[in-house]
């Protein structure tokens, strides 16, 4: 279990609304999964050897959504199975296509056999697209129909289409940035590049400060102390801090 989900616990145990809680295994999977891997694939203590536990969670919770399902794991389902399995009052909100996580235990197959866990529920498909052109959408659907593990859909939009998509294969990721600085310089009006997360982003900025190019990031912050590492490093310096308060 990572550092900072042991604390969390310490403190957990202390509340007297909750009954004593023997889910040392399990403390990441209820606070922040994705970032604790190690703890986000033990097994689950909220098991029927402590039906109290279950029990009271089961009185206290009766209605559950679980939103981005997919990046959910099965160790996560087993939880939402045996807290809504007396309830049976379930939203799940998900997309087995939008699947990032199967590096970090995420079991899209939650999704694909949701009518075998509970056979009473109903599926609805969510197809129109409104964000994006039509273009982009026709791509997008023909791409991601090549996937066999997945609900028959199929998306489409009521927007008019827009540029033709254009294909650019670059081999290498140190290849990517001189490329997007160049159409970043060569624009006619503006031009928006998508990244996955800040860290990423950073050579292009590098490169397009040095040569001049004016530019606006959305929501930039200071990446350096929200990295996962320093964020690691954090976790285990609270955690030293804790055992010295605690005595644990």
């Amino acid at each position: 279990m990572c550092s900072a989900c042991r604390l969390r616990l310490r403190r957990w145990r202390t509340r007297s609304d909750l009954p004593g809680l023997r889910a040392e295994r399990t403390g990441c999977i209820f606070w922040r999964s994705r970032t604790c891997p190690d703890c986000s694939i033990s097994r689950p203590a909220v098991r029927t050897r402590a039906p109290e536990i279950l029990s009271a969670w089961r009185r206290r919770y009766r209605y559950f959504c679980v939103d981005e399902a997919q990046d959910t794991s099965k160790i996560q389902h087993e939880i939402i199975r045996l807290l809504a399995g007396e309830s049976r009052n379930l939203f799940m909100v998900g997309d087995e296509d939008q699947t990032i996580y199967g590096f970090r235990a995420a079991y899209p197959r939650a999704l694909t056999e949701f009518r075998v866990s509970w056979p009473e529920g109903r599926i609805l498909l969510l197809e129109t697209n409104y964000r994006s052109d039509a273009q982009i959408v026709d791509h997008a659907d023909r791409f991601i129909q090549k996937n066999t593990e997945r609900h028959e859909k199929h998306m489409h939009t009521p927007n008019p289409a827009g540029a033709p998509v254009r294909v650019t294969e670059l081999r290498r990721r140190a290849d990517q940035y001189p490329y997007l600085e160049k159409r970043c310089a060569d624009r006619k009006g503006q031009l928006a590049i998508l990244y996955r997360n800040n860290e990423s982003v950073l050579p292009l900025l590098d490169l397009l400060e040095k040569n001049g190019t004016d530019y606006t990031m959305r929501e930039q912050t200071s990446v350096f102390f929200s990295h996962p590492v320093l964020r690691d490093v954090k976790d285990y310096l609270r955690f030293e801090i804790a055992r010295g308060v605690y005595g644990y």
